[in-house]
């Protein structure tokens, strides 16, 4: 068996793994609780093995992207299990900037990882249909982020800095599936020359692009960030599907 069939047996897996977050019904909801986290673990394990291939501009942008998955990791867990707890024994004041400085330091290794990906990129070289997919998908992101601005407003005079940091968070997740889509278009637009290679980059780079996006696109159907968290997310929904899958 050849190593582009493993990875696709490996994906059937995947996609297994993610469905069962749905249909497990009355342990769903434990089940996202432990993959959630677990999925993360394994990716910045993995991205660490990925990162031993490749040399100077990649590898940094692999070994960045594990930090990324490794901070990513706890705001999956749970509140129930640490961020309840740590709430109550340090406060809010404390609790948030702890949270802030988590999620800006996960970011910050994420946005290293891009900018190390996009310098061994040449962004000129995209075909016409990669530019219009870049068009398309420029007016996308810009749409998603004026729509986070009425959500930021009506919430800005009672909570200012959730209203600051989920805006800050959103056009951040945008500037990165910005970056990261020329790169995935590039691999497939050169798909034949490396084949391997080209296959393995183009579905991890998919699944931070899918896993980044998945739950603005849930909100473009009418649904408001807070409705998400409280309804969808690690409840066994369509939404924990996607984003174990990603």
């Amino acid at each position: 068996m050849n190593r582009r069939n493993i990875i696709f047996i490996l994906v059937e897996i995947t996609v297994l793994l993610a469905i069962l977050s749905w249909g497990l019904s009355k342990i769903a909801v434990q089940y996202t609780w432990v993959m959630q986290p677990l999925a993360l673990f394994m990716g910045f394990i993995l991205a660490q093995r990925v990162a031993a291939i490749y040399n100077r501009d990649l590898r940094k942008s692999f070994l960045f992207l594990s930090f990324f998955l490794l901070l990513y990791m706890p705001t999956n867990i749970p509140q129930q299990v640490i961020w309840i707890p740590l709430l109550n024994a340090v406060g809010s004041t404390v609790f948030l900037i702890i949270i802030n400085l988590l999620q800006a330091a996960a970011y910050a290794m994420l946005i290293t990882s891009c900018v190390y990906t996009v310098r061994v990129i040449e962004i000129k070289r995209l075909n016409t249909t990669g530019w219009v997919v870049m068009g398309i998908l420029s007016a996308l992101c810009a749409y998603i982020i004026y729509e986070g601005v009425a959500g930021a407003v009506n919430i800005f005079a009672n909570s200012p800095t959730d209203a600051i940091s989920l805006m800050v968070i959103r056009v951040f997740d945008m500037a990165i599936i910005l970056m990261l889509v020329p790169v995935l278009l590039l691999k497939l637009q050169y798909s034949q020359a490396k084949a391997q290679e080209s296959l393995t980059f183009s579905m991890i780079m998919g699944g931070i692009i899918i896993s980044l996006f998945s739950t603005y696109i849930f909100e473009l159907f009418g649904n408001s960030i807070a409705d998400i968290s409280s309804q969808f997310v690690q409840k066994g929904s369509w939404l924990d599907v996607v984003y174990i899958f990603g």
